[in-house]
């Protein structure tokens, strides 16, 4: 018996390499051994899928932890312009005994003087895209109305702002690192005294405690970069990062007092796509789709934009007879040859399922994911390895196929970034994107 179970066994491991070193029509691969002596043969094929590129007709960027703004020409998907709105707000901390978030009030003594004030910008050194030698120079405008707080602002929406800058700054990647070059630095721009003392007006009032006053009391700032600027930074607008920092002293007093607002109220970006020339250029509307036997059989994805991958499951359809589904992968690979020092990857995806007009499929109007369980509002997370391979488990939506439960056959695969649970959203706070070539469907079953 030990015999004969070695003998299969070793059957066993000639057939799965075989699957793995060879394109011969499916076979065999493994055997299930079970405490009842059974011998359960299980099969595997990989199906043909198709696939296209796809245009959202929203990508919202609005609240996440950073903002864009600068120029560049992308060799891949064609020209970016971003400008960063942003609305200041009162700092926030946790409450040590109620563990609630509460206002750091802005407060003065009287006969108080403006000393100076500075917008402090923060870049983690992976956070741009383009030629980041040159100096990219900036100007900062006042809106003109608050941002909303609380929208969900798209790309594609511009904020108003005044014609003349109140003032200007250039920074390329060096600016942000300390003097060894090995790690990353805030870099602080000084603003017209005019703005401290416009915040000084606030102090001791509703706005100052409010952070709904606030946001009505004081308008926030656009970002706009100079027409030859040729690369786009994101700047961190999460808690203690990029603000704004009041100096300010009463008559008599040698020290200054500091009161730092954060980003933490509205921001988004509003970036323009120009991808005339390029193998997207007829990305021009929501819903528009581009196949993939019209780019070679490369499909794209890019944040931000609204590009992403779809997938179709055509090959399920010429599966027949009895047969359980065991597990089902789908596989894809990074075009490695589009892979560019200053256009990097996106090294997190999450798959969605997708609806008739192309987009992310929506219950009570919140983008779904789909997880290995099912479907949510979190999706889990497809990490790019060290071979430019991703891989996501789809069993249970192959299982819903099979069983009629699926509404269609396609899947998007989107951009995605981190949560603290580390559950997986789109990310549309960066510019990052990737080149795919055509996946495999890898199916797993026995009949």
């Amino acid at each position: 018996m030990f015999n004969n179970i070695l003998k299969v066994r070793n059957v066993a491991i000639v057939l799965l390499s075989a699957f793995f070193f060879s394109c011969d029509d499916p076979k065999d691969i493994g055997f299930d051994l079970s405490n009842s002596g059974n011998i359960t043969p299980y099969y595997s094929d990989t199906l043909k899928v198709t696939t296209s590129t796809v245009l959202s007709d929203s990508a919202i960027n609005a609240n996440q932890n950073y903002v864009l703004a600068g120029m560049a020409q992308d060799p891949v998907f064609g020209g970016i312009k971003a400008n960063a709105y942003v609305q200041p707000a009162l700092t926030t901390y946790t409450d040590q005994v109620t563990g609630l978030p509460k206002i750091a009030e802005f407060t003065k003594k009287d006969n108080t003087v403006a000393d100076s004030v500075l917008l402090w910008l923060f870049n983690p050194s992976t956070l741009y895209i383009g030629d980041t030698l040159p100096k990219t120079e900036y100007s900062v405008y006042r809106l003109k109305k608050s941002l909303t707080p609380g929208k969900y602002y798209n790309f594609n929406e511009p904020s108003e702002y005044e014609s003349t800058p109140i003032f200007t700054f250039s920074i390329n990647l060096a600016t942000f690192k300390n003097k060894t070059g090995d790690s990353t630095r805030n870099y602080s721009v000084k603003m017209p005294i005019a703005i401290a003392n416009e915040l000084l007006t606030l102090a001791n009032t509703d706005a100052g405690k409010d952070n709904a006053k606030f946001n009505e009391a004081f308008k926030g700032f656009a970002i706009v970069p100079s027409v030859n600027a040729k690369a786009v930074y994101g700047f961190n607008v999460g808690p203690g990062m990029s603000t704004i920092g009041l100096y300010y002293h009463a008559t008599g007093e040698t020290t200054s007092t500091a009161y730092f607002f954060d980003f933490s109220g509205t921001r988004y970006s509003g970036i323009d796509f120009n991808r005339a020339g390029t193998k997207v250029a007829d990305l021009k509307k929501g819903s528009d789709e581009i196949s993939s036997d019209k780019t070679g059989g490369l499909t794209y994805i890019q944040s931000s934009s609204g590009i992403g991958t779809k997938i179709k499951l055509d090959g399920l359809k010429n599966m027949t007879g009895n047969y359980t589904v065991n597990k089902a992968t789908l596989e894809f690979k990074l075009d490695s040859s589009q892979v560019k020092k200053l256009y990097p990857f996106n090294y997190y995806y999450v798959l969605s399922e997708v609806d008739g007009r192309n987009q992310q499929k929506r219950v009570s109007n919140l983008p779904t994911y789909l997880t290995t369980t099912g479907s949510g509002f979190a999706g889990n997370p497809a990490l790019m390895d060290s071979t430019y391979t991703v891989t996501f488990d789809i069993t249970y939506f192959v299982h819903g196929l099979s069983q009629n439960k699926a509404k269609d056959n396609s899947l998007l695969i989107l951009p995605a970034g981190l949560t603290a649970n580390q559950t997986a959203l789109i990310s549309n706070d960066n510019l990052r994107r990737s080149v795919l070539r055509k996946p495999k469907l890898k199916l797993y079953y026995s009949k």
